[in-house]
């Protein structure tokens, strides 16, 4: 323990271990047991229950040690009466000729003492800091992760042409032929339909229905006119002569031939010769 070795040098003047190697006096400090100080230094005046003291403090095993350093001040406190006694029972008292050496000792037992109070507070001090701020500080606000964003919904879309068989481009890039069936998000899908003879045309598919048709318009130059076709007059049939008496109407009669004078109308015996 660093606190018995300083002790320890307090009271005899010297370290436990003493070498010129380093190395060896770390492997005495484990596997060695110093002289105690009042076989180190008889003619000083150490009483026994510092000598314990000390002896204790340099312990090798913890459990060998004090268990804390509030049991070693309390102890070392203790061990004051028996300085002044040993002082006393050697040189007349403490007031009237107080040795210089018991003096020291005193003195070096109170600094130690003082130096264990000081780390105990120093020790002990982080620990009421943390209590005291635990009792003023308002415990922290749990704040509540927010709500994970759902993802966009997506409707089939079916897409009819008329006609059908037309180019659908999204963009510039082709992706079918009508009727075909598209994914629709919340944003429209804009697209384009393509078909020869036809205009072109641009189309916003939204996720409302789940079909969409358009009709696509002819272009005017290559628009089909349909051919009227006139019904054809048949022949009427002419009406067949009827059996029966003869008409009563004269009918013309044949030319007469060249030279000869048509008889007149006034006379019926004219043409006669008698």
């Amino acid at each position: 323990c660093t606190v018995g070795t300083l002790l320890y040098q307090l009271l005899t003047g010297q370290p436990p271990f003493v070498d010129d190697d380093a190395v060896v006096v770390m492997a005495k400090h484990i596997r060695e047991t110093p002289p105690s100080p009042r076989m180190a230094v008889p003619e000083r005046p150490i009483p026994r229950s510092l000598d314990k003291l000390a002896m204790r403090a340099l312990g090798k095993e913890p459990d060998d040690r004090f268990e804390n350093a509030e049991q070693m001040e309390a102890r070392l406190m203790a061990c004051l009466p028996d300085v002044e006694r040993e002082a006393a029972g050697r040189g007349g008292g403490l007031l009237g000729g107080l040795p210089k050496l018991p003096l020291a000792i005193g003195g070096a037992l109170i600094l130690l003492a003082t130096a264990f109070a000081v780390t105990i507070v120093i020790s002990s001090a982080p620990d009421e800091i943390a209590e005291a701020a635990d009792r003023v500080s308002p415990p922290p606000t749990e704040v509540s992760a927010p709500p994970p964003t759902p993802p966009p919904a997506v409707r089939s879309v079916r897409l009819v042409s008329e006609p059908e068989g037309a180019r659908v481009l999204q963009g510039d890039q082709p992706i079918g032929t009508t009727p075909l069936s598209l994914d629709v998000m919340d944003e429209p899908l804009a697209v384009t339909l393509e078909l020869d003879g036809y205009e072109t045309m641009d189309v916003a598919l939204t996720g409302e229905t789940t079909e969409q048709r358009v009709a696509l318009t002819a272009r005017p130059d290559e628009r089909t006119t349909q051919a009227r076709v006139e019904p054809i007059a048949q022949p009427s049939e002419e009406p067949r002569p009827r059996r029966g008496r003869p008409s009563t109407t004269e009918s013309e009669s044949p030319p007469e031939p060249a030279g000869e004078t048509p008889p007149s109308s006034g006379d019926p015996y004219e043409r006669f010769e008698f």
